[in-house]
């Protein structure tokens, strides 16, 4: 803490280990990876066929739709704010 302006300052890079360009570059391939994803996702939702097999059961561990779904979920519900956070972080101004 910086007792004269109340908050910490002479910060030098992020929480994680890694790189600021590094984790930026991750994060722009998050999203090239999500987007294409997301868009399957968004048509087999308004088919009403995500999480189903072919005869509308839910689908289980060994089916390719399972492990769709469960990426699916990964990628575009969990890695949004991870995403989101990582862009924020990059681009904003250092006082």
């Amino acid at each position: 803490m910086d007792p004269r302006i109340g908050w910490l300052s002479n910060l030098t890079g992020s929480n994680l280990i890694i790189s600021y360009k590094i984790q930026t570059y991750l994060a722009f391939a998050a999203v090239a990876i999500s987007v294409p994803f997301g868009i399957k996702g968004i048509m087999l939702i308004f088919e009403d066929r995500l999480g189903l097999t072919e005869n509308r059961l839910p689908a289980t561990f060994p089916h390719p739709m399972f492990f769709f779904t469960f990426l699916y979920k990964l990628m575009i519900l969990s890695l949004f704010n991870t995403v989101t956070q990582t862009f924020l972080d990059t681009f904003n101004c250092n006082w």
